[in-house]
């Protein structure tokens, strides 16, 4: 000891002697014992995305797991299992100090009475059938008991234990590979780059590069890609790499992958061929001709257009017939288109039943007018080839108006 002054003084030692440090050592789970006789499985060190949950689902996974858990015991239970009421119906013994977590099917809203005395953490583990919440009670080395799920119709518990302290390691890197677009392919305008990453236990993210410079943000989710935009760049060889990371910040750098940029190719109008209905009544294409008093059908010489959107003032349009308006084939017109393309089908609104056909489509909340009556207009891309439209199914109403737009 020293004072302000300098002066100092020693102790008399005090003799102690130092025997073998304990230690808890590895987390093991061992006497698993299961009411319903089921052979449960102790998984160590393996919970993850991808991992199967329980002995008797092989086609069921955990879709989500928190990241403070990947890697950590779990045991794999039996779905069958989940209508036991039993207060002590899975027992295991734990060598160390040890959280216990519960993950209990978020349906089940009257939770068994042995799961208050846990906490609910408000992190949950997803399956592909349900959500699993997560409760946690901290256990001493010694006998863990659990009570029934409780469950009725729904899922079994899962049971994940994370030894007190423990730290999980992990030092395996994922794979990751480009899978689009392949080596030497000739790119414009807006490409997507796809890659396919896996890891031990999780893939956390994938980054993309274009010659060495990352390209938009991480991707987190299946499947991962990015949109590269080349419209700005000099025609020429351009390098891509991805970078996938896991939660333990392991990363790995693909292989890089060679694409050539072009200048897009010129692309000639708008054509429409091979147009048939299935009526037989030869319907017109109209090209660039969609405007304010233009004649909307074949049979109808005084029945125009008005109200038409200024986005497709001098679209293509096919004049159809109204009589045609009760068609029900599917496909009741067809023709060919030589590049792709949007076809937008202006539909009566007073058939609140739309045709099936038409489920495909997208409502774009525009509209237009034929002969007065208001016409909805529904919208679908389709490539460079054959398009099909089914029939009107219309009764009393109009025959629907077909218009062909491109970028």
């Amino acid at each position: 000891a020293r004072d302000a002054a300098g002066n100092e003084t020693t102790s008399s030692p005090v003799a102690v002697t130092i025997q073998q440090n304990s230690s808890t050592g590895t987390l093991e789970v061992t006497n698993l014992k299961v009411a319903s006789g089921e052979s449960y499985k102790v998984i160590t060190n393996g919970l993850k995305v991808w991992g199967q949950p329980y002995i008797d689902r092989a086609k069921w996974i955990f879709a989500q797991v928190p990241p403070s858990l990947v890697g950590a015991t779990y045991i794999r239970t039996a779905n069958k299992d989940k209508s036991y009421s039993d207060p002590v119906f899975l027992s295991f013994t734990i060598n160390t100090s040890a959280t216990v977590y519960v993950g209990h099917d978020i349906r089940i809203t009257s939770k068994p009475s042995w799961l208050k005395s846990f906490t609910k953490t408000g992190s949950v583990l997803v399956t592909n059938d349900t959500i699993l919440e997560l409760y946690s009670q901290d256990f001493p080395a010694g006998e863990v008991q659990l009570g029934g799920n409780d469950g009725s119709g729904d899922s079994m518990y899962s049971v994940v234990i994370l030894g007190t302290g423990t730290l999980i390691s992990d030092t395996v890197p994922p794979a990751v590979s480009i899978t689009a677009p392949s080596g030497s392919e000739e790119v414009f305008d807006v490409v997507s780059i796809n890659a396919t990453a896996v890891d031990n236990i999780a893939v956390a993210g994938v980054r993309f590069r274009v010659n060495g410079v990352q390209i938009g943000a991480e991707d987190t989710t299946v499947p991962y890609s990015v949109q590269w935009d080349t419209s700005a760049l000099l025609p020429g060889s351009y390098q891509l790499t991805a970078i996938a990371r896991d939660d333990a910040g392991n990363e790995t750098l693909s292989s890089s992958v060679p694409v050539t940029v072009i200048q897009p190719p010129e692309v000639g109008p708008l054509e429409i061929t091979n147009l048939a209905v299935a009526s037989g009544r030869t319907y017109q294409v109209i090209q660039n001709g969609l405007k304010d008093n233009a004649r909307s059908y074949i049979d109808r010489k005084n029945w125009v257009f008005s109200n038409i959107p200024t986005s497709l003032v001098g679209a293509t349009y096919i004049r159809t017939a109204n009589r045609d308006k009760y068609s029900t084939d599917n496909p009741f017109v067809t023709f060919s288109i030589n590049q792709p393309a949007t076809v937008l089908v202006a539909h009566d609104i007073q058939i609140t039943s739309k045709p099936s056909w038409l489920n495909s489509f997208s409502k774009t909340g525009m509209s237009l007018k034929i002969y007065g009556e208001t016409m909805e207009l529904f919208s679908k891309t389709f490539s460079q080839g054959m398009v099909q439209l089914g029939g009107n199914d219309g009764r009393d109403a109009s025959m629907y108006s077909i218009i062909v737009t491109t970028p």
